[in-house]
């Protein structure tokens, strides 16, 4: 079938056999011979146009069912037809417009199936993602449960806690108090050190006082035997300038012996410190409290007073009435 007959459906049919069909009305208003005739035979919407220019049996069969909104075109004049032929066309025609609407309807129900399937996948879709969110919110709210859990034993902890706080704060005090106690007992044994290095040195001179005295003390006995020697000449010869002499002499030994008695007291005080192993702290060297010996001894009997000691001749002698000659002197 031509483009011709597909487009307008416009057919060409014989007027014989139309016995119900009347003539509606002109629409033509250039051509005067040509008359439009209302079919009422089923199909309202088509019209039966006849031309009577020079063809005054055939007529025109205008159909708008499908396409409404083509315009009319000039008609064709066209060699009359059989009936046969014109059903024919036209059963072709709806066998056409039905495969056309089975096409359309076997599109539509594919059309309607895939839709119904992308309806399926969205509801699925949406009951895994209410699945989701009920797993979510259960997880968000097993994790709620725990941080409160969490939060109150916290709490707990705190407040059994509290007591071991005030401790911590009075043991800071403590430990304060002790850091300003080993400052001072820093400083006193730095003090101490220093004392001790200079106790140190000074023992360490003690060999040589000792020394000294000593050379002293042999001094002291050589002059006191030159003394005595020339106090028995000049007491056998009797000469009072020589016993003057002799008084003078043994006022510079006695104040000799005086010095020497303060240096070895001093001696004694100085060696009375604990340097030794085995005192008490300030127990002197000789005391009764010592359970120890001196580093020493007691060889020259320094801590004995002048007092303990008896005179250094018997009194028988010549030397002993000059001591107490000599205290008369006094």
């Amino acid at each position: 079938m031509s483009g011709r007959d597909r487009l307008p459906r416009r057919f060409v049919e014989d007027g014989r056999g139309y016995v119900d069909a009347r003539v509606a009305e002109d629409r033509r208003g250039h051509h005067p011979g040509i008359r439009v005739v209302d079919d009422r035979r089923g199909h309202h919407e088509i019209r039966v146009v006849e031309d009577r220019r020079a063809y005054p049996a055939v007529r025109v069969i205008e159909d708008r069912r499908a396409y409404p909104e083509i315009h009319e075109r000039p008609l064709m004049r066209v060699a009359p037809r059989s009936h046969l032929d014109v059903l024919e066309e036209e059963i072709q025609l709806h066998e056409i417009d039905f495969r056309r609407l089975m096409a359309d309807r076997h599109a539509l129900a594919e059309e309607r199936m895939e839709l119904h399937r992308e309806l399926q996948a969205g509801k699925e879709e949406v009951r895994h993602l209410n699945m989701i969110i009920a797993e979510i919110n259960a997880k968000k709210e097993a994790y709620i449960s725990e941080l409160v859990d969490k939060r109150r034993k916290l709490e707990a902890e705190l407040r059994s806690n509290e007591p071991l706080r005030d401790e911590v704060v009075h043991l800071r005090g403590e430990i304060e108090k002790l850091l300003a106690v080993r400052k001072e007992l820093s400083a006193k044994a730095a003090s101490l050190m220093q004392e001790l290095s200079r106790e140190r040195s000074d023992k360490q001179q003690l060999p040589m006082l000792k020394a000294e005295i000593e050379g002293l003390q042999l001094e002291l006995t050589h002059a006191s035997c030159i003394v005595c020697r020339n106090a028995c000449e000049l007491e056998q010869k009797g000469n009072f300038e020589l016993v003057e002499q002799r008084k003078a002499m043994e006022k510079s030994m006695i104040s000799m012996a005086q010095e020497i008695q303060q240096m070895r007291a001093e001696l004694a005080n100085f060696d009375g410190r604990p340097w030794g192993t085995g005192g008490a702290h300030g127990m002197k060297l000789g005391s009764p409290e010592a359970t120890f010996p001196t580093q020493y001894g007691d060889k020259y009997n320094i801590h004995a007073g002048v007092s303990e000691k008896g005179p250094s001749h018997p009194p028988e002698s010549s030397w002993g009435t000059f001591e107490k000659n000599r205290f008369q002197y006094r």
